[in-house]
Order: C-alpha cells, then sequence, then structure tokens
C-alpha cells in the first residue's frame, strides 16, 4: 500500500505510520504478498474506534524506533548534527522532556530516601512535614526548573548563532543542542539507576555531573563551534565570552525568580528537619 500523501509504502495498517493519513480501500478484499486485507462494509463506532487506536499505537510504536535510532545514532557522533536538516523538531523536544523527567524523578526518589532515612521518630517532626510542599508539586516544579533552563540555554544560543555566527533558524539550533545533550541524558539514567539501588552519594554526582554537562558543557561546545564556523565582525574568542557572560546571567535571574518556590520551600525545610 502506498500513502497518496506522503508517497511512504508500507503492506499493512489501516493508517499511514509516516503521516497519520487513513488509506482509503475500495473493492472487495485482496491478498498481496502473502497479506489478506479485510474491508468491513458496515463498520460501527467500535471497529472505528478500535481501527484508531491500532493506528494510534502504531505510530507511537514507530516514533519510539524512530528516536531509539536517533539517540543511538547522534549519542555516537553528535556533531553530525551540524550538518542535519532542520525538519526534525520532535526528536529535539523528546529529548528536553525526556532529560527534564529523569533529573525530576531522580531528585524526586533521592529526597524520598533522604527522608525515609533520617526520620526515627516520625511523631516528632510530623507537624513540621504538614508544612512542606507535596512530592508530587516538588516533581512539578523541579520539571518546569530543568525545561525553562533548556528554553533560556537555546535562546542564548539561537541569539549567539545569530549575532557572532552563522544564522540558524531556531529548530537547526535545537537539534544540534539536544544531539550534544544526549551523553548527559544517559549519564541521568544512570544516577537514576544508583539512586534506585540505595546509592545515594554515587547517584547525586552522576546527576549533578549530568545537569553540569546538559546545561554548560554542551552549550559551550556548540558556541564554540557556531561562533567559529562563519565568524562575522566580532572575533570568535570576544562573541564565546559574550555567551558565556550572557549565559551566566540568565541562570542566575532564574535562581532568582525561583527562590521562594516550592522546590526551595522544599529544600529549605528538608535542611532544618536534617540538622535537628
Amino acid at each position: 500500500m502506498k500513502c497518496v500523501h506522503c508517497g511512504n509504502e508500507q503492506r499493512e495498517g489501516h493508517f499511514c505510520l509516516r503521516c497519520g493519513a487513513r488509506f482509503q480501500v475500495t473493492g472487495y478484499p485482496f491478498a498481496e504478498q502473502g497479506t489478506v486485507m479485510q474491508v468491513e462494509s458496515a463498520p460501527g463506532d467500535v471497529y472505528v474506534e478500535k481501527v484508531e487506536t491500532s493506528a494510534q499505537f502504531d505510530q507511537l510504536k514507530e516514533q519510539l524506533k524512530d528516536y531509539g535510532q536517533y539517540f543511538l545514532q547522534h549519542i555516537k557522533h553528535p556533531s553530525i548534527s551540524f550538518n542535519a536538516k532542520p525538519d526534525d523538531l520532535v526528536n529535539a523536544v523528546v529529548s528536553f522532556v525526556l532529560f527534564a523527567l529523569v533529573f525530576s524523578l531522580t531528585v524526586l526518589l533521592a529526597i524520598k530516601g533522604i527522608l525515609e532515612g533520617s526520620f526515627v521518630m516520625l511523631d516528632e517532626v510530623g507537624a513540621t512535614m504538614q508544612e512542606m510542599p507535596s512530592l508530587f508539586l516538588v516533581f512539578w516544579h523541579i520539571f518546569l526548573f530543568v525545561f525553562v533552563c533548556f528554553v533560556i540555554v537555546l535562546f542564548v544560543l539561537q541569539l549567539g548563532a545569530k549575532l557572532f555566527g552563522p544564522d540558524y533558524v531556531i529548530q537547526k539550533v535545537a537539534l544540534i543542542y539536544s544531539a550534544h545533550a544526549l551523553p548527559g541524558i544517559a549519564i541521568g539514567f544512570a544516577a537514576l539507576g544508583f539512586i534506585m539501588m540505595n546509592s545515594g552519594f554515587y547517584g547525586s554526582v552522576l546527576l549533578t555531573a549530568a545537569l553540569l554537562y546538559v546545561m554548560i558543557l554542551a552549550p559551550l561546545y556548540v558556541t564554540a563551534v557556531l561562533v567559529s564556523k562563519r565568524p562575522k565582525s566580532v572575533d570568535p574568542l570576544y562573541g564565546f565570552s559574550l555567551f558565556t557572560l550572557g549565559l551566566g546571567v540568565a541562570f542566575i535571574i532564574l535562581y532568582k525568580l525561583i527562590g521562594d518556590s516550592a522546590v526551595m520551600s522544599y529544600l529549605e525545610s528538608l535542611r532544618y528537619l536534617l540538622l535537628e
């Protein structure tokens, strides 16, 4: 079967696995290369819902497979992203969301482990615990914080590329940055594994390394390459220095903005309990 919208060819299914368009089948059931395709004469609501669910599941599997190939290819050779076309923004967004989820979940499990290992007399700290925000709220705030950090880095990268290097579109910069952030995602998964095995020290070290890699080392490398590709009137050294300064100022402003958030409140309460 060949999709009339995008030209994709596949042997079975009611929907195109590339664009999601429904195949228009006319006539009676036919067999091609050992595959039999049945056409319902009078499909009902249940049948349509089943077909659409199957198509969505097939699309999800295809997207996961595509991202797996993208992950393996770019974690081996992140620099190939500099020559990639800026038309595959889905994998970049998935990478950012995946790191934010892994980081948030790791921090949440680490906090939970600290609480469970530190409180022997729960009745003595019950009142204080009730004043602390819920773990779900902390998880959500950490997730938003990490994702906002991604947005800030991406904005500064785009601005640096526009002012001091090749004038790439935002999709291109996002693809390059996400590809170079993949090792940090792998480190984040390793940190999550150590935390789940109750190895808080190694998990914390790896989690810190993952955050520093994704938010500092990877952007600095990408910036150094971008400002050297097509240097404009400003020397690449000064362009790189201005980018570093801008990134630092942006993170300081972000830290000031979240100073009164649930995460900071939770950490302050946790520090108070542990020091008591």
